[in-house]
């Protein structure tokens, strides 16, 4: 400390303080300056009650800010995000999607909704990355691999949230976001396409969304079993797993598709969805269902007739040609056969054989 004498001053050093240090004045120093050290910052606690802290990320989202214990910019960024998603659920109303052309209502809630997930999956992240979240202080069965895999599924991330994964939980809740907003959008493009017949942009926007469903679910699941695969290596002891384990569990699940599978049936759930397609002025895409339903069922030429009248009604007039020679031409080898050997057979009256009777 100094001690003032007239105009000298005498800077007294403890003993034990470390050498080669020479304390210089305020006045000394160059500029005149006092330049105060950085204060570290505080970090946050450890969430004591990580129930509460799950339901309000998954239930609140970044709308918990506005309850306190935040600070200004992150007030606003749960603003804007309310303002995002108010306007996101606005469109999503069939009087003023009626009102609206498809294409802009599309990129407008494609925004908003990209804002008001941008918001929410930041506060997952820091969630996940600041390590607020006890998972110690959670049920047992939330906390193994099992439960954790199952709540994924209903809550985007929790096991990539559990195992401390910041940017994977994140970038799942984001996935599965875009898949409801996906789904949202293929359902109001059906209901209501717009003012007018859809067009040929339209019907390619409701295809890409169909398909943006089936990948983001696909990815969903896997989000969810990977957060379970993570907590139960890190549960495990360090042990070598036998990778021969994955390749049965992996051909056991295609042969349990493979018998579980009906190619006639989704066949026919895809003709039906055409037919309800096509009675809402669509072309494109019903066109798109019947051919794959005749590529899963080819027996039924009723697929063949509905897809060669929409690939005429689409200006396809070469599609339709050869849709309807290949129905011709499997109708002719079976007129031949049933004209040359239908006499020797008995007649299939719905008692003597099997099926309903067929015309003579």
């Amino acid at each position: 400390m100094p001690a003032s004498d007239g105009k000298r001053q005498i800077w007294i050093i403890p003993g034990e303080s470390p050498g080669g240090f020479v304390p210089i004045p305020a006045d000394r120093a160059p500029g005149h300056r006092v330049v105060a050290a950085p204060i570290a910052r505080r970090q946050r606690r450890s969430e004591t009650r990580p129930l509460r802290l799950l339901a309000r990320l998954y239930g609140l989202g970044p709308l918990g800010a506005l309850f306190g214990g935040a600070t200004r910019g992150e007030q606003i960024l749960a603003g804007t995000a309310l303002g995002a998603g108010v306007l996101w659920l606005l469109l999503q109303l069939p009087p003023v999607a009626a009102g609206l052309p498809a294409l802009p209502r599309l990129g407008l809630a494609l925004l908003c909704g990209g804002l008001a997930l941008a918001a929410w999956s930041r506060e997952l992240a820091l969630a996940a990355g600041q390590r607020r979240l006890n998972r110690d202080r959670l049920p047992a069965w939330m906390r193994g691999s099992g439960g954790a895999a199952l709540l994924g599924l209903t809550l985007p991330g929790f096991g990539l949230l559990l195992a401390g994964r910041a940017r994977r939980a994140a970038l799942a809740f984001v996935n599965a976001g875009l898949t409801l907003g996906a789904l949202c959008a293929a359902a109001g493009l059906i209901l209501t396409p717009g003012p007018g017949k859809p067009s040929a942009a339209v019907e390619l926007c409701l295809g890409g969304t169909l398909l943006a469903v089936a990948l983001g679910a696909l990815l969903w699941v896997a989000g969810a079993l990977d957060g379970g695969r993570l907590l139960a290596n890190a549960a495990r002891r360090p042990r070598a797993v036998p990778a021969d384990r994955f390749a049965l569990a992996l051909l056991l699940a295609l042969m349990l598709f493979g018998a579980a599978f009906d190619p006639a049936e989704l066949a026919s759930d895809l003709d039906a969805i055409a037919a309800s397609l096509q009675a809402r002025d669509f072309r494109h895409v019903p066109l798109a269902c019947e051919l794959w339903a005749l590529r899963l069922d080819p027996s039924r030429p009723e697929y063949a007739l509905r897809a060669a009248d929409l690939a005429a009604a689409s200006d396809r007039p070469t599609l339709a040609g050869a849709l309807l020679y290949s129905v011709r031409e499997r109708w002719q080898v079976c007129t031949v056969r049933f004209g040359r050997e239908w006499p020797r057979r008995p007649r299939l009256d719905g008692h003597a054989a099997v099926g309903a009777a067929l015309p003579q």
